[in-house]
């Protein structure tokens, strides 16, 4: 979950009213979100990924507020057109979609511009999966000249100064080069071409995903007006971006305008901040929540959390999850545009659901925030009528069967750390492996990568009990770590089960034994193959194999790692994965 850190002094003014810091805590915490704390200057909270209209202090302010009762029901937003438009003329197959905005009338300071950009960041990591389905960018419109084109150039013959670089450099170099091109770099960089934003004086405004133009694309106090734009592969997601950041900024004093996305002739209007209606009955809300709402009860504690009630409007509505703005008509010919909007007309008995509320899939989703105003702390404890039974999953039984065999062997389980360092994990284990994931703003340098094996944090242990007497024989069942590009978060974890033997008796065949006495026991049957492995005594360590494929290792430990260790006794260890095993 994002933690976001709020002026506390810019929230209380969007709230519209003083209140104590016992109370902006009770209801804070009742609202739905991690609170950290409450201090003199700043709100530091968890906000949970289904509620990302709450990134910004305009939005956790709006929505707080009407929790608090006051300022209740749905915020209606106007929206005009600006005239101007936004022509693509090409895009690449992994990111078509473009939504434009304009917002006028904001007064910037440093803090407003930090909140601006905390806003526009979490959103990218949150909803955007850092950036793998959309990119967001913020411009002074009075540096660029309009109207704009999103299309596609030569990454060699791309040329501008982005963000906080000294110099103007190629496409290329930016993803080589400039240290946020470095981190999401991989999204394009497999093609010959990138995309592009260019004003109509021909002037390069940014790289998406990437980076903004330094020149054009930096917001400082003195800008007024600005430009919002958003691309990549998911439309509703990022007509879901910009619905929440124009409603933020509207939030903020500024007026929204609109802008045509014309694709071939065809366009996308955006932003649009009109609410959707979403049919729900009184019936179904008492019957899954166990109360007996009036209308009118219901009507209250819907406008506690944002939304209308009993009022008529028409929209267009996408068929399928979500809810995203007006289209015209198919502007790509994706299945998305062309099919996926049908007239809805609102009659009584419907909820109006903001246009930033990208939470509400279904009617559960209303129940549940029915449920968040009402109060939880108010609903009556009983015990359903009903009969329910949970089974073991599969992976944890083998997880506690393996771990009750080691402890039947005489072993006793220790859990380590994840977190450790280089000369741990690799120089006294003598690996070849040294590709670590590492931690980001780690605090100090004894815990700065992710484990990538457990022996080591065994032999660490044996180190530090070379007083206790022997033999010693411990055994732990956790996760490691390694780098996986294809994954959302660039890493992978597995599952592992290891263990060593310290005594003057230790040796391959007593360490072979228990392996095979393990997987027998768990209904496994393994094959142990010779193998060179660093951290072993060559000749005395092997490759567990189950069904012919590796899912571990087993040997004596070598001596050099014994006495980098300071050690003094033979020490055997295996390593297995379970995740492999129980494959």
């Amino acid at each position: 979950m994002p933690t976001v850190t709020f002026d506390k002094k810019t929230v209380l003014k969007y709230l519209g009213k003083k209140v104590p810091d016992t109370v902006l805590k009770d209801r804070i915490s009742m609202l739905g979100t991690d609170l950290e704390r409450v201090d003199g200057k700043e709100i530091v909270v968890e906000i949970f990924p289904n509620r990302p209209d709450m990134l910004s202090e305009e939005g956790f302010a709006r929505a707080l507020s009407s929790f608090m009762g006051i300022k209740t029901g749905l915020v209606k937003y106007d929206v005009k057109k600006s005239g101007s438009f936004t022509k693509v003329e090409k895009t690449l197959k992994i990111w078509p979609y473009v939504v434009t905005g304009i917002v006028r009338g904001l007064k910037f300071d440093d803090e407003k511009i930090r909140a601006l950009i905390q806003l526009q960041e979490k959103l990218g990591v949150t909803m955007c999966r850092k950036r793998r389905k959309g990119g967001i960018g913020i411009y002074p419109l009075d540096k660029i000249k309009l109207p704009i084109t999103f299309t596609t150039m030569n990454a060699d013959k791309i040329k501008f100064r982005p963000l906080e670089y000294p110099e103007e450099i190629t496409g290329r170099e930016i993803l080589e080069k400039h240290p946020t091109g470095r981190e999401y770099g991989h999204i394009i960089e497999k093609h010959k071409e990138f995309p592009v934003f260019i004003d109509a004086s021909g002037k390069i405004m940014s790289m998406p995903p990437i980076i903004n133009s330094h020149d054009i694309g930096k917001i400082t106090e003195a800008t007024k007006d600005i430009f919002l734009e958003a691309t990549g592969p998911d439309l509703l997601t990022l007509m879901q971006a910009i619905n929440i950041i124009s409603s933020a900024l509207a939030d903020a004093g500024g007026k929204v305008y609109s802008m045509d996305v014309i694709y071939k002739g065809k366009k996308i209007i955006t932003p649009d901040l009109k609410p959707s209606k979403m049919k729900i009955g009184l019936k179904y809300i008492n019957r899954l929540l166990g109360m007996d709402f009036t209308e009118k009860e219901l009507k209250a504690l819907l406008a506690k959390m944002g939304f209308g009630y009993h009022e008529t409007s028409v929209r267009p509505r996408p068929k399928g999850r979500g809810l995203i703005g007006s289209v015209s008509s198919s502007p790509t010919g994706n299945s998305a545009l062309k099919d996926g909007v049908t007239t809805v007309v609102d009659e009584k008995g419907g909820v109006l659901v903001p246009a930033y509320r990208t939470d509400i899939l279904h009617p559960i989703d209303i129940v549940e925030d029915i449920a968040i105003a009402y109060g939880y702390e108010n609903f009556a404890e009983e015990i359903p009528n009903v009969s329910t039974i949970g089974t073991e999953s599969e992976s944890a039984i083998f997880q506690r069967k393996s771990a009750e065999v080691m402890v039947g062997f005489g072993f006793l389980e220790c859990m380590s750390y994840h977190i450790s360092n280089r000369d741990v994990l690799v120089s006294k284990m003598n690996s070849l492996n040294k590709d670590l994931v590492q931690v980001s703003n780690a605090v100090n340098a004894e815990y700065g990568v992710l484990r990538q094996s457990i022996l080591p944090g065994l032999m660490k242990i044996l180190s530090e009990n070379t007083l206790h007497e022997y033999p010693q024989k411990l055994f732990e069942l956790g996760e490691i770590f390694n780098h996986e590009a294809s994954s959302e978060t660039g890493t992978s974890e597995s599952l592992v089960l290891a263990g060593v033997v310290a005594s003057k008796s230790a040796g391959f065949t007593e360490a072979k034994a228990i392996v095979e006495g393990l997987l027998r026991a768990i209904g496994k049957e393994c094959q142990i193959k010779s193998t060179k492995n660093h951290s072993f005594l060559e000749g005395r360590s092997a490759e567990i194999l189950c069904n012919g494929k590796s899912v571990g290792v087993v040997g004596e430990m070598h001596p050099e790692v014994i006495s980098n260790f300071g050690i003094e006794m033979p020490v055997t260890g295996f390593e297995i994965s379970l995740d492999a095993t129980l494959e």
